[in-house]
């Protein structure tokens, strides 16, 4: 037993070790930089968040946004405006509150994060070009798990709140 405790152990490190390595160059200006540029959706890293969230979310108060592409209320006025400008993104107002205001995608905001997400797709497919498909079905499967897991942890009843996120 103390034998299968070791090598639980050894795994767990190996695991942990790995999502470090894939972090840190998955959150690295480098790889950000690289993965947008590609795209060619003519868009920032930032930009390219929002216009992620705001897919994936629908119509999203500026305040919501900020928290979660982790950036000041200041930082999210500034790159919606931007947005705004070129046409991406548009204001409505919320038809639970007619006095806030909710940032949508227009139809180009909409074309520029399916670009985003094409690229996603070629990355991907790149990387697991050399995978079988089962290899590819189980890596599937397992990382939706592990996301899961992720979220489970992040949502948990001690995990912080907005207002103690650290925002740059």
């Amino acid at each position: 037993m103390d034998d299968d405790l070791r090598r639980d152990e050894e795994l767990l490190r190996a695991v942990t070790e790995a999502e470090r390595r894939y972090l840190s160059l998955f959150l690295s200006s480098r790889f950000r930089e690289r993965f947008v540029g590609r795209a060619e959706a003519g868009v920032g890293i930032t930009e390219a968040r929002i216009l992620w969230e705001l897919d994936a979310r629908g119509p999203t108060r500026a305040g919501e946004l900020a928290g979660q592409v982790e950036v000041t209320p200041a930082a999210i006025t500034k790159s919606l405006t931007r947005l705004r400008e070129r046409g991406l993104v548009e204001q409505r107002e919320d038809p639970l509150d007619g006095r806030a205001r909710l940032a949508a995608l227009t139809a180009a905001g909409r074309r520029a994060a399916a670009l985003l997400m094409d690229e996603g797709d070629r990355m991907t497919r790149g990387i697991l070009d050399d995978w079988s498909l089962d290899e590819r079905r189980d890596f599937a499967r397992l990382l939706a798990r592990f996301a899961a897991g992720l979220q489970a942890y992040a949502d948990g009843p001690d995990a912080p709140g907005p207002e103690s996120r650290q925002f740059s």
